[in-house]
């Protein structure tokens, strides 16, 4: 198990070069190719009543920002061993990278700094929960990938099961791998069955997993994130879940922290 192919939003600004720095880096690790997208769209509906010299202005800078982002994949993975192509389109990235996600085994992105804008910027929550391929954000910051230690933020439901299956090229590369459930007193016997369901399983792989249940506090990721600096952990394997309104704030929060901002690499699969 590996990955092959590695999809990234290509662009000029510090998330795209720490998006692609990244993809470097597991690239490497798994000798893949690199894909990248350099995308923008040229919002026509915030000009309905501009001037056509104006619309055309924007247009000419649309094609201006994806032949510029072109050029630094190119530029940046100009010796790039296994292989690497870009694909660039006049066009919202979203759009663009789920379009191409078909082509590639893992997508790697980075946080952009403030609100960010459609036509340029990819929301996260949206790629992770549409792409159909694990998404590997960056932690905040420029440290490096090592995924020496990882922690697997398990739930018994099916995104977290995804989780395990996408990550498999990572925790069997990994030196040590916990498997980690936060769960109430009175659900930790059960939590632990399932954990061990799982050990047995990576066990399989030759993936010697420890397993570890605590008792949750009012900040679930903040305990997730504690039991990965124990064991020195750089990045966090976890399901992402989506919820009706009426339940986000018991189960939505944590994968909504994790895309907002986080010291620690997360893979998520949906």
């Amino acid at each position: 198990m590996s990955y092959k192919t590695i999809l990234v939003q290509t662009r000029t600004d510090a998330a795209g070069t720490r998006a692609l720095a990244v993809a470097k880096t597991v690239g490497r690790m798994f000798e893949a190719a690199l894909l990248g997208v350099a995308a923008e769209a040229f919002d026509d509906t915030v000009y309905d009543d501009a001037a056509g010299e104006l619309i055309a202005a924007e247009r000419q800078l649309v094609e201006t920002d994806v032949a510029d982002a072109r050029t630094r994949f190119q530029t940046m993975t100009r010796d790039w061993p296994h292989g690497a192509r870009c694909v660039s389109s006049a066009d919202f990235p979203l759009e663009v990278m789920t379009r191409h996600a078909k082509a590639a085994d893992l997508i790697v992105a980075a946080r952009t700094p403030g609100r960010g804008r459609a036509a340029s910027d990819c929301d996260l929550a949206a790629l992770v929960m549409q792409a159909g391929l694990p998404v590997l954000l960056a932690a905040d910051g420029t440290a490096d990938l090592k995924a020496e230690h990882i922690v697997v933020a398990w739930r018994d439901q099916r995104e977290a099961v995804r989780a395990v299956s996408d990550a498999l090229p990572l925790l069997i590369r990994a030196r040590t791998v916990r498997l980690v459930s936060i769960a109430p007193v009175d659900q930790q016997d059960p939590a632990r069955a399932s954990l061990e369901e799982v050990r047995r399983r990576l066990a399989r792989h030759g993936v010697a997993a420890e397993i570890q249940v605590t008792s949750p506090t009012a900040n679930v990721t903040g305990d997730l994130e504690a039991a990965a600096d124990r064991v020195h952990s750089d990045l966090i394997v976890a399901g992402a879940y989506s919820h009706n309104r009426v339940r986000e704030w018991a189960l939505g929060g944590v994968t909504q922290d994790w895309i907002a901002g986080s010291g620690k690499f997360v893979l998520f699969s949906r």
